[in-house]
C-alpha cells in the first residue's frame, strides 16, 4: 500500500500519452477518432499501463501483494488516468482546438446514422434517433459531460481492474504448501 505512487505515476503515463494520441490524430486526420480501432489503442494502452503499474508497485514491495492490493494499485493507475486524460482533453476541445467538439459531433452523428441505416432502419427512424443522439453527444464534449463519462469508465475499469488483480497478483508462499 505504500508505493500508491508508483501506480499513480504510471495512470500519468498513461493520461498523457492518451492525450498524445488525441492530439496527433487531430493534427493528422480528425475523422480517425470515430474509427472503432481507435478506441482500441486507448484501451490497449490503459491496460497496458495498469499491468505495468501494479507489476511495479509490487516490484518496489516486498514482491508480494495481494489480489486486493492489485486491484487498489490498478484502481489508482484509472483514476489518474482519467483525470490526467479528461484535464488534457479538455484543454484540447476549449483552448487548442475549440471547434473540434462540433466536428466530433458531427462525424459520430454520420457514423452513427450510416451504421442504422446498414441495419436496414428506415429514415424517418433514423432521423428521430439522430435528432436524441446530437444533444447527447453534444452534451458528451461539454465538462461535466466528460467528468459524467469519466466516472462510467471507472466503472468499466474497476472491471478490468478485477482482471489485472487476478494475473498480476502474487501471495506470499504458505508455510504449509
Amino acid at each position: 500500500m505504500t508505493h500508491l505512487s508508483i501506480s499513480a505515476t504510471h495512470g500519468v503515463y498513461a493520461g498523457a500519452l492518451q492525450f498524445i494520441l488525441a492530439l496527433a490524430t487531430y493534427l493528422v486526420n480528425v475523422n480517425l477518432f470515430v474509427e472503432w480501432w481507435y478506441g482500441l489503442i486507448g484501451l490497449g494502452l490503459s491496460v497496458f499501463f495498469m499491468f505495468s503499474g501494479t507489476a511495479a508497485a509490487r516490484k518496489a514491495g516486498d514482491g508480494f501483494m495481494s489480489f486486493g492490493q492489485t486491484w487498489l494499485h490498478a484502481m489508482v493507475v484509472a483514476v489518474a488516468s482519467s483525470v490526467v486524460s479528461v484535464a488534457l482533453t479538455l484543454v484540447l476541445y476549449h483552448v487548442i482546438a475549440p471547434e473540434l467538439p462540433e466536428v466530433l459531433t458531427k462525424l459520430n452523428i454520420d457514423k452513427s446514422r450510416e451504421f442504422m441505416e446498414g441495419m436496414g432502419m428506415s429514415g424517418a427512424m433514423v432521423d428521430a434517433a439522430m435528432k436524441d443522439a446530437q444533444a447527447s453527444i453534444e452534451g458528451a464534449f461539454t465538462p461535466g459531460g466528460m467528468a459524467v463519462g469519466a466516472l462510467w469508465g471507472l466503472t468499466m475499469w474497476a472491471l478490468v481492474g478485477l482482471i489485472v488483480a487476478a494475473i498480476n497478483k502474487r501471495n506470499r508462499p504458505s508455510e504449509f504448501a
